[in-house]
């Protein structure tokens, strides 16, 4: 929006109610990343700046700013899922969803 833009498009991959948790394992990612604590600063974090971007990104949305497209339930697969099927039923229900936001 600080380059000029009037509205936004976000594309979340987990439902509008999603809260992020902290990271498990940190005894794991602190061994690791011993030689650099910002990382380890980053990663324990990590789920209030995760909270921070959706107050702002909802608050935006309710003043009509950005258009939020969230699927209604968690969804199947990884991040680097490479599943057609699984993918063409993430599409069909994104589909839905928006048809059923325009009717509303």
């Amino acid at each position: 929006m600080d380059d000029g833009c009037d509205k936004l498009v976000v594309i979340l991959t987990k439902p509008h109610d999603f809260v992020k948790e902290p990271e498990r394992d940190r005894f794991i990612y602190k061994r690791l990343c011993r030689k650099y604590p910002k990382i380890i600063e980053a990663l324990d974090h990590r789920h209030i700046m995760y909270k921070a971007c959706q107050d702002k990104m909802f608050a935006l949305e309710k003043s009509g700013k950005v258009f939020v497209f969230a699927p209604e339930h968690v969804l199947g697969g990884g991040t680097y899922s490479m599943d057609a099927k699984e993918e063409e039923a993430i599409y069909e229900m994104g589909v839905r969803d928006f048809m059923y936001s325009r009717k509303n």
